[in-house]
């Protein structure tokens, strides 16, 4: 048991009906000097102890969501993760007790994480307990604080929710908002912007037009003051995709347009798979260059 007022953090996970994971074989580790455990069998806690603060347990559970990211991106495995988590106090009378450790919101149903089945399913379908250990430890060893990039939260709730999409449509879309939720529309160079002012003054003389239509029109090229989502997803992808065989392709966000707006439905194979190389190696891009910034 705990000294009153350290704070320990259980993370609960599940791993699908065909993944197994051994824990009885993971031995003792630390994670920042703190003791570390998995235990269970089907459903597994993730347990960190001794932590000294509120504030360092929720950090923790931060970095340690990020980890599990790059667990899955390394080991090639859906992992599904909520976005929060919190530290919880272990100052009850009987120390690690089930109703603090596990609040609703810790636990959601139906559980916290979950590993999905690759393709195609292995004769052995066990995750290897020292790979998995070895993952997480590695990011805590080489990114010392929360990746702190733009739209990384939601990129990561959504890339881990991707897994569990059976609809390829569902999939390629949600892949591709992961994307955008990291790229930066950049505002344009300053003649762009001058002759988007110039037609924002333009629209004053237009008599015919009413002023919801006038301020509609304003609106639209407020939006064209930035670069558009397409090349900032260019861009992005550009930056941290770190393999010269997977490239963007323009044409699978002009493939996102036709799919939300209506206009047939394409053969998914194959831009699903490349855009699903894409977003991952993105990530692993991202996680590196945060592991190189830290050093």
């Amino acid at each position: 048991m705990t000294d009153p007022g350290d704070f320990t953090l259980v993370l609960p996970f599940r791993l699908s009906s065909v993944w197994t994971l051994d824990t009885t074989s993971i031995d003792a580790f630390e994670i920042q000097g703190l003791p570390a455990s998995i235990h269970g069998n089907g459903d597994f806690r993730f347990v960190v102890e001794s932590i000294p603060t509120n504030e360092s347990a929720s950090e923790l559970c931060v970095r340690l969501r990020h980890a599990l990211l790059w667990t899955s991106l390394k080991l090639d495995v859906g992992i599904l993760a909520s976005p929060r988590y919190q530290g919880v106090p272990a100052d009850g009378p009987d120390g690690l007790d089930e109703d603090s450790l596990l609040p609703e919101s810790i636990l959601p149903a139906p559980s916290r994480l979950f590993i999905k089945v690759s393709h195609p399913v292995p004769q052995n379908p066990a995750i290897d307990s020292a790979e998995f250990i070895g993952a997480v430890l590695e990011f805590f060893d080489k990114v010392r604080k929360p990746i702190e990039y733009r739209g990384f939260e939601l990129a990561i709730e959504l890339y881990s929710d991707v897994q569990f999409e059976r609809s390829a449509a569902n999939r390629f879309l949600t892949l591709m908002t992961v994307l955008e939720a990291l790229s930066d529309q950049r505002i344009r160079g300053s003649e762009f912007r001058e002759v988007i002012q110039r037609w924002q003054g333009e629209l004053d003389s237009i008599m015919c037009a009413s002023a919801s239509e006038i301020n509609s029109m304003k609106s639209a090229l407020v939006q064209l003051r930035r670069e558009s989502i397409g090349k900032s997803v260019a861009d992005l992808v550009a930056l941290h995709c770190n393999s010269e065989k997977v490239t963007w392709d323009p044409s699978l966000y002009s493939l996102r347009n036709k799919l939300i707006h209506g206009r047939g439905r394409p053969d998914l194979s194959r831009p699903l798979a490349h855009l699903e190389q894409v977003v991952r190696l993105t990530l692993i891009g991202i996680i590196q260059a945060a592991a190189i910034q830290a050093n």
